[in-house]
């Protein structure tokens, strides 16, 4: 049932697209890229990718300290991993 759903979505976003035409899909583009050049987009971005960056490290070097994480980090270590 799931993959008829999909289906049926995706042949009903194909018409609907064939119907807006090039023009429509050049004016979206063109929004996209004015959203993503914005300054403050731009400085957002960069916030949340620093923090995702942040929480990872946490979240490796916490999964590092458990029995598991010891030995799967000391074996990523010897084959050059991690």
């Amino acid at each position: 049932m799931r993959k008829v759903a999909f289906a049926a979505g995706l042949a009903i976003g194909y018409v609907l697209g064939a119907k807006a035409g090039r023009e429509r899909y050049e004016q979206i583009l063109r929004g996209f890229k004015r959203f993503r050049d914005n300054p403050t987009v731009q400085s957002t971005a960069g916030l949340v990718r620093g923090q995702a960056t942040r929480l990872a490290d946490k979240g490796k070097d916490a999964f590092a300290r458990t029995k598991v994480g010891a030995a799967v980090m000391g074996a990523q270590d010897e084959h050059g991993g991690f």
